[in-house]
């Protein structure tokens, strides 16, 4: 092999360490969080017990009054934002999690709220509220994999020509039961609730409330597929009580 070829693999080597090192050093960068407004709230609970206005891996911004931020410490962000342009909204983050790619955004209405439960995981899910009293509620064990959007509201208003009355109003918060799969590129749209146990499949648009467990939901818009079903985090052939 050639002294050049040699040479050659050289430099893609030190090139790819340093584009890995220099996305590395992005994803876990711990900037400040920036709060403009009255009464804004960042609360992170830590083991330490310090105070803290950042989280590693998490962007955070609020712009507003008497929004409230709580998060546990115990959790860990990689590429995760959130965002708020909005007044007397709450968001709360439970323990032992791991968000990648976690993005929430709230704006154009107040009295929002967001609830995440313990021991999460997140591959890429975008959340989305922008209505008063809008709400996504999502519960422990968890399992969300990648390009998820999540709409507790549509964002515009729809119209019946001859009443002139709204058509899409918001009737109830958006709910993710407890130990549900939620697979790639699924959309949830307002006023839907998943059932405890529940397995979301690739592509879904969940438009409507399943609350029937240990069930598959899957389509355009989703229906039950699967009945008496439970899921694992690890793959196994065979299932142990």
């Amino acid at each position: 092999m050639s002294i050049i070829s040699e040479w050659n693999k050289f430099i893609n080597k030190i090139m790819w360490i340093w584009v890995w090192d220099s996305e590395q050093r992005r994803a876990k960068r711990i900037t400040d969080a920036i709060i403009q407004g009255k009464n804004n709230k960042l609360i992170i609970f830590s083991q330490k017990n310090k105070n803290r206005n950042s989280v590693s891996g998490l962007s955070i911004k609020i712009k507003g009054n008497n929004n409230t931020i709580q998060i546990d410490g115990s959790s860990k962000f990689l590429n995760s934002s959130i965002s708020v342009s909005a007044n007397n909204s709450t968001i709360i983050i439970g323990r032992n999690s791991n968000y990648t790619g976690l993005n929430i955004h709230i704006c154009c209405g107040d009295n929002q709220k967001v609830i995440l439960g313990d021991n999460i995981r997140t591959f890429g899910v975008t959340a989305n509220l922008n209505e008063s009293n809008a709400q996504l509620i999502i519960k422990d064990n968890c399992l969300f994999s990648n390009n998820i959007s999540i709409w507790p509201t549509d964002g515009h208003a729809i119209f019946d020509k001859e009443t002139k009355q709204r058509i899409n109003n918001m009737t109830g918060p958006t709910e993710i039961g407890e130990h549900c799969w939620i697979g790639e590129n699924v959309k949830i749209t307002k006023n839907t609730r998943l059932a405890p146990n529940t397995v979301v499949g690739i592509g879904s648009v969940v438009t409507k409330s399943f609350d029937e467990e240990y069930t598959a939901v899957a389509g355009n818009p989703a229906k039950v597929i699967k009945r008496n079903i439970i899921w694992d985090g690890d793959l196994y052939h065979t299932f142990d009580n």
